[in-house]
């Protein structure tokens, strides 16, 4: 199972039942999505990323942006305009323009993705442990068909057999099993801080399933807390060698990749070694790191991203207490003070993170997969979205016990249909009619409105009467109720434009 980010990539794999991130030659878990071509080879991953200043023009970054886009799109437009790597156009379709084996070459984005794609499958294969190449992509919210359709091919250049494709923000919930331990309905937050973005996603999990019903992405990301970093050593060093380094491409290169390097670090240490050698005119620059400093330097950053978040919550008319889980994900996302920033805003919701951030949507395409494959889940794979009609409103049951009126959840808004509830209600010892009042309520906090009633007579005294609900795939509502005892029963049925528009 395999599925790669703007910045990173991660292959999970199911080995001898157990899911495993499998580390590639260099020990590292995760991949950097990036390709590079040279005169004599094509380069994937970190020794692609080492080589980025010296082969900038040949080197790809970022390929996710452009995949299954048009060349018309702002997306490309803006791409041609800022990427080291010369962009085409040609037939409607963007293509990288690079020099490989002293040749030029048009290579498409699928091309790029599917080296990315082989290079997880390789550093699985290196382990001799892994007998299918059985995948589950992973996309955002906002992949276009045609996005989805391109990544699914780059995989099955790689000979992946892609069985599914799903959205990142349910791909994460599932790591946590969120959708095994909800009981009714669920509103979950899924925050993803990468490497050049920010992702915020509220999901209503119901019954297993997810509805996605706010989804925004940001411009921000990792790349802006190492440009925080970046200028902190800068200065540093220039202020002791009197210099200015960063005008110096090289320099200031080395100096990126150095406070990207100690960001990492930083996550899982109080303290980090910086150091870089002939930073600026043959002068090293050594230096450490408190955890500390660094948080009161980004502190700013981080309040920016809460205040996006909070913005999002409230766009989809709700509000923070509404949010009973949320799940932080992405490289920058593991960060401890980003966490613990998360978990000061939201004190009433349970915060997941005890994942490594960068692999939590990994682990869940991998749960994914693997209940795929144990039921035999057919092998060609469908890019439509996969969605079921679902209910749009609560329905619930008006009934009176012991003198008190009360309404019971039958079916939570956004259940998946068809759908079926079974409801046994006790009559008092002198009670002979049962009277049971079927409602309507579009949000849980609405007065709800009765749509239907069902009423049996002349019932034993203290008897059982049993109702059964089937809300079939047409959205309607059948409901029948039944005293055993005396065979005695009514039913009804609800159309759905009357549960809709009640």
């Amino acid at each position: 199972m395999a599925t790669h980010g703007s910045s990173l990539g991660c292959g999970v794999w199911v080995i001898d039942g157990k899911t495993e991130v499998v580390a590639n030659e260099g020990g590292d878990r995760m991949t950097p999505a990036i390709v590079a071509y040279t005169d004599h080879d094509k380069v994937v991953g970190l020794p692609a990323k080492q080589g980025l200043y010296r082969n900038a023009s040949n080197t790809i970054c970022n390929v996710k942006e452009l995949i299954g886009r048009e060349a018309d799109s702002e997306v490309v437009q803006n791409a041609m305009q800022n990427s080291n790597v010369k962009i085409i156009c040609q037939g409607a379709k963007p293509f990288y323009e690079v020099d490989y084996k002293e040749r030029t070459h048009k290579v498409s984005p699928v091309s790029v993705a599917a080296a990315i794609f082989d290079s997880l499958k390789d550093t699985a294969d290196g382990q001799q442990r892994v007998d299918s190449h059985n995948a589950v992509i992973c996309v955002p919210v906002s992949f276009s068909e045609q996005q989805q359709r391109d990544l699914v091919q780059a995989a099955q250049q790689a000979s992946f057999s892609v069985l599914r494709v799903i959205r990142e923000p349910c791909a994460a919930l599932m790591a946590y099993g969120v959708e095994e331990e909800c009981v009714g309905q669920t509103r979950a937050l899924v925050l993803r801080l990468g490497g050049r973005s920010m992702t915020v996603t509220i999901v209503r999990v119901t019954g297993g399933m997810f509805h996605i019903e706010k989804d925004a992405v940001f411009e921000m990301g990792g790349n802006e807390l190492d440009e925080l970093l970046v200028q902190h050593l800068a200065q540093d060093y220039d202020r002791q060698w009197r210099c200015q380094c960063l005008k110096n491409q090289r320099s200031a290169f080395k100096l990126r990749v150095a406070a990207q390097q100690t960001r990492q670090v930083l996550s899982s240490m109080a303290t980090a070694h910086c150091s870089v050698e002939s930073l600026y005119d043959g002068i090293d620059l050594n230096t450490k790191l408190s955890r500390t400093r660094v948080e009161a330097l980004v502190n700013p950053f981080v309040q920016k991203c809460l205040k996006a978040v909070e913005e999002v919550i409230g766009s989809a008319g709700s509000q923070l207490t509404d949010i009973e889980k949320v799940v932080v994900c992405g490289g920058v996302g593991r960060s401890p003070f980003f966490i613990q920033a998360v978990k000061d805003r939201f004190p009433s919701a349970q915060i997941l993170s005890s994942l490594a951030g960068d692999e939590v949507i990994a682990l869940g395409a991998a749960k994914q997969a693997t209940l795929l494959t144990e039921n035999n889940a057919p092998s060609a794979v469908s890019v439509e979205a996969d969605t079921l009609p679902c209910l749009q409103t609560n329905i619930l049951l008006r009934m009176t016990e012991d003198g008190q009126q009360e309404h019971r959840m039958l079916f939570a808004a956004f259940t998946p249909m068809p759908a079926r509830r079974q409801y046994r209600m006790l009559l008092a010892p002198e009670q002979t009619d049962a009277c049971l009042v079927l409602c309507t309520a579009t949000a849980p906090n609405d007065t709800p409105e009765p749509v239907a009633k069902l009423v049996l007579h002349s019932l034993p005294p203290g008897s059982q009467v049993e109702m059964v609900c089937h809300c079939r795939s047409d959205g309607s509502l059948h409901v029948t109720c039944a005293e055993p005892t005396s065979n005695t029963s009514t039913g009804l049925t609800i159309e759905a434009n009357k549960l809709s528009s009640s």
